[in-house]
């Protein structure tokens, strides 16, 4: 494969003061021969003006205007008008490496694998300035057999390489064959998870490269930690469904994984519902959490086990596994309260 082409595909909305650095990051690549799909989706400040003017500076530029309808939808668009070798899903507020292209073709030129996965910067801001940066990659490999790929899944998920999507290029052809696309009931995170779990049981090719080649900004507006929003947790959990679902189709077991993301989950519900901008009265915060942690759709054995699991293990703080505790016994005002009164926090 000599010349390959690549489809970016970056929603937009709302992103006026980063979006010039995402897409002057996309061309300033040194490998020029990519198609940037902008869709802007329906976005309120100056963001649709700014593609309209970068689309009319180049012509490798392609703006697709539409209504509001979520990041899901506006990928998914992308997937149906994208052409080329390979697809890459881009944040509007994120950069990629001058070299990023470059050096992805060198590995796809001599391979052609389902997905290749690269490390990333992961950069934490708070009122635009830089708090902390870590970066998370692993070293190279390229597994051929489904023997190799299935046996991967677990350390995958445990470093937590299945959980975005911007860090991995996919075969376009290997996402239209499976008919994969991101699925709208995911509005508050979890859509990438959803789609790298529907393709992962049909890799037959996947390779990865220790180089890092995007930075990824978690800017203090985008944290869902801190602010309550009652879907997240529905959501959670059934990624955490299809994590198992997934791992019984390659013939893996996750159970210890599943059980401490299980109960991780809860905390983040208990963590949000604990934030002092969450309006709910402390009678609300009680109801919502007897509401979904009983119909979360997992056996009360299943809960039992997780909740032992996350008591044994030793790295588990001993405030945390008092709030835990707490809510096995489903005593709520209790596990509320600790969470004000210790201050415990993610």
């Amino acid at each position: 494969m000599d010349a390959i082409h690549f489809c970016i595909i970056m929603p937009v909305y709302n992103s006026q003061n980063y979006l010039s650095g995402a897409i002057e990051s996309v061309l300033n690549q040194t490998y020029k021969n990519f198609t940037l799909i902008l869709i802007d989706d329906g976005s309120t400040d100056q963001s649709k003006e700014l593609c309209d003017q970068y689309s009319l500076m180049d012509p490798r530029i392609r703006l697709i205007l539409k209504k509001n309808e979520g990041i899901s939808k506006t990928r998914n668009l992308g997937i149906d008008l994208a052409e080329g070798h390979y697809i890459y899903f881009m944040d509007h507020d994120d950069r990629f490496h001058p070299m990023a292209l470059k050096i992805l073709h060198t590995y796809l030129s001599e391979e052609a694998p389902d997905i290749l996965m690269f490390g990333v910067k992961l950069i934490n801001m708070k009122n635009g300035i830089k708090t902390c940066q870590t970066e998370r990659k692993l070293p190279d490999f390229y597994l051929t057999t489904k023997s190799e790929i299935n046996s991967a899944y677990a350390m995958l998920l445990e470093k937590g390489m299945l959980f975005c999507v911007w860090d991995k290029v996919y075969r376009s052809d290997f996402i239209k064959e499976n008919h994969s696309y991101f699925n709208p009931v995911f509005t508050n995170g979890g859509e990438d998870l959803d789609f790298n779990l529907q393709l992962y049981p049909y890799l037959t090719r996947l390779m990865n490269i220790g180089d890092v080649l995007y930075e990824y900004y978690l800017r203090d507006t985008q944290s869902t930690y801190r602010k309550f929003n009652p879907r997240i947790y529905e959501q959670s959990i059934r990624n955490l469904q299809s994590i198992v679902a997934t791992a019984n189709k390659v013939e893996v077991d996750v159970t210890e994984y599943g059980y401490l993301r299980y109960i991780e989950y809860k905390l983040r519900l208990l963590f949000m519902l604990g934030h002092r901008d969450c309006a709910y009265s402390l009678r609300e915060k009680v109801y919502l959490c007897r509401k979904k942690f009983r119909g979360d759709g997992f056996t009360n054995n299943y809960k039992k086990k997780a909740y032992q699991h996350y008591l044994r293990t030793p790295r588990n703080s001993l405030k945390k596994k008092l709030l835990v505790s707490a809510v096995y016994f489903k005593c709520y005002y209790l596990a509320l309260m600790l969470i004000k009164y210790y201050s415990i926090s993610r």
